[in-house]
């Protein structure tokens, strides 16, 4: 995909936004993605949801379940732990992670999130590729998304 340091850039800016600024009245939830946001799977992870306000974050970008979505950079799987349920019957979530071949640090980390993806089939349809490497034809991806240490 093209554009991607101003990729990069923008999440930096937007996910800096109070989400005060995001709140809006207009901005509708449907059912699926409110209960892949409280999912049972996300017990521990939902503790984060009052800081990263995954409903008005994914609100605000009109997500759909039938849409092609690219995280990059998911680290642990925070997000992944609500796009996988939300968007496994009609999506698709690719996961745009570090590769494991760049250092201990980066190889750790894809280890870790392997291992999520490993411990639920609600998983099993991710498709995982090396961040900052292509990852579809140009256009083919409705959303990109990845938190501010990008």
């Amino acid at each position: 995909m093209n554009n991607k340091k101003f990729l990069m850039v923008f999440c930096v800016v937007l996910f800096n936004i109070p989400s005060k600024a995001m709140h809006h009245e207009n901005l509708l939830v449907s059912p699926d993605l409110e209960n892949a946001i409280n999912a049972e799977i996300r017990l521990e992870s939902s503790q984060r949801d009052k800081f990263r306000n995954p409903k008005d974050t994914l609100s605000f970008f009109k997500i759909s379940p039938t849409q092609t979505v690219v995280e990059l950079a998911p680290g642990g799987g925070w997000y992944t732990e609500i796009l996988a349920p939300y968007l496994k019957d009609h999506g698709q979530l690719i996961a745009a992670h570090y590769n494991p071949d760049q250092g201990d640090y980066f190889k750790r980390s894809r280890d870790n999130y392997d291992a999520k993806l490993a411990s639920s089939e609600i998983y099993e349809k991710v498709k995982v590729v090396h961040l900052l490497e292509s990852y579809g034809e140009n256009g083919t991806a409705d959303l990109e998304i990845g938190r501010a240490h990008v």
